[in-house]
């Protein structure tokens, strides 16, 4: 259906002043979103891999067993690809990066539409694909990998955000694309940039409180996007 087909196959500075302490410390939450992005995906042994961003943490040997679907061998190279790329974001690692991206969401393209996990898996791959252009991006100029990162990041609200009311899990992870969101925004610049990334910081706020599931995580999110809705 055409709403699949949006789904899986669309395609200056950030900080005000010239204060050094305030450069450092929005760096600083740019970097807490990356961890955060690294660890949606980081377990991925045969399951849906969505880590603790998505709320699943290591079952106990005695758990009873999930009901998310298993990843392709495939898309989980994918993934791997993509992390090598946050991890050491040379041009090359990059370009590949967003390569997996798009064989990523190809691979999803067979999953079912409305499916919560299955939603999730596909926001996720797109909330890292706009991380990976915002890291392309050159710092303190607009360009046009920031446009599309914001796009990415659009586009993944659009596919969660009618889980989010009742699911915690999706919940949280709309939570890290609305922080996500807003630092590109942030980096767009403008006034009215400036007013959506506040409005950007202050959803993702909302979200990040209301997840009692993971304390000590839920903190450090909390700090990042405060520390830069104060610095708009």
């Amino acid at each position: 259906p055409p709403e699949r087909a949006t789904r899986v196959l669309a395609g200056a500075g950030g900080v005000t002043g010239s204060d050094m302490e305030a450069k450092l410390v929005a760096g600083s939450a740019r970097q807490a979103t990356a961890r955060m992005s690294r660890g949606v995906f980081g377990r991925c042994g045969g399951r849906t891999g969505l880590g603790r961003l998505a709320g699943m943490s290591d079952p106990s040997p005695d758990a009873p067993a999930s009901p998310a679907i298993d990843l392709p061998q495939e898309v989980r190279r994918c993934l791997e690809r993509v992390e090598a790329a946050e991890r050491d974001p040379a041009p090359e690692r990059l370009l590949d990066g967003l390569r997996a991206c798009a064989e990523a969401l190809a691979r999803l393209n067979d999953t079912p539409a409305g499916d919560p996990g299955c939603d999730r898996m596909v926001a996720v791959v797109w909330l890292k694909r706009g991380h990976l252009l915002e890291l392309r991006a050159p710092d303190r100029r607009i360009s046009a990998d920031l446009t599309e990162a914001l796009r990415c990041h659009d586009t993944a609200l659009r596919v969660l955000l009618p889980h989010a009311p009742g699911d915690t899990d999706a919940a949280r992870v709309c939570a890290g694309i609305w922080l996500s969101r807003g630092n590109v925004l942030q980096r767009l610049g403008g006034d009215a940039a400036r007013a959506e990334a506040a409005r950007s910081y202050r959803l993702a706020i909302e979200g990040f409180e209301a997840d009692q599931a993971q304390e000590a995580e839920r903190h450090v999110h909390l700090a990042a996007v405060r520390l830069n809705l104060a610095l708009l």
